[in-house]
């Protein structure tokens, strides 16, 4: 089973950083509903090599965790214009929810661990300057699977540890989802 602090997700860490003052939000990118997911479909290929056939499907999804001196409509604008692409993807900005009981659908999230350097966080940085906005004091990239199926969550979370994420490097968190 995983220990509860290789569930943390990275973003946590960043949400409770010294610059309390500094808004947080996060932005998940999803290919539209009607496209293939390559990603979702190698990990759905993965799970079921693990064993796990009762899973049905999966969907992945990037997210990004960004702070600094932004307003939401900062938020909804780099999202549209600079984290998304409007013609394959859509986006929405997560609020904080209570996961759903007894549903069939588990989130998982996977983030590089905090000591570990994001690639992606200068080019979101310096996309946000180059579009006039706010620059954020840290943007960090994640990725979300979206799991169908009905599976023990002790043994989805031993299986994500070794087929889906490298837990030298990634931290995941996984919860029922509506």
């Amino acid at each position: 089973m995983i220990e509860s602090s290789a569930l943390d997700n990275g973003a946590a860490r960043l949400a409770a950083s010294p610059r309390a003052t500094a808004a947080f939000y996060r932005v998940e990118v999803s290919l539209k509903r009607d496209l293939p997911d390559p990603d979702g479909a190698r990990a759905l290929a993965l799970l079921h090599a693990a064993g796990l056939s009762a899973i049905k499907e999966v969907r992945s999804a990037k997210i990004y965790a960004v702070r600094g001196p932004l307003t939401l409509s900062h938020v909804h604008q780099a999202a549209k214009e600079l984290l998304c692409d409007a013609v394959t993807e859509d986006y929405k900005i997560l609020s904080s929810q209570t996961p759903a009981s007894g549903s069939r659908r588990v989130r998982v999230e996977v983030w590089l661990k905090p000591e570990v350097s994001d690639p992606v966080e200068d080019s979101v940085l310096l996309a946000f300057a180059c579009a006039g906005l706010p620059k954020p004091s840290s943007a960090r990239q994640g990725t979300v699977y979206y799991i169908e199926g009905r599976v023990a969550q002790a043994t989805l979370e031993k299986t994500l540890v070794r087929w889906i994420a490298n837990p030298l490097i990634h931290r995941i968190s996984a919860a029922p989802s509506a």
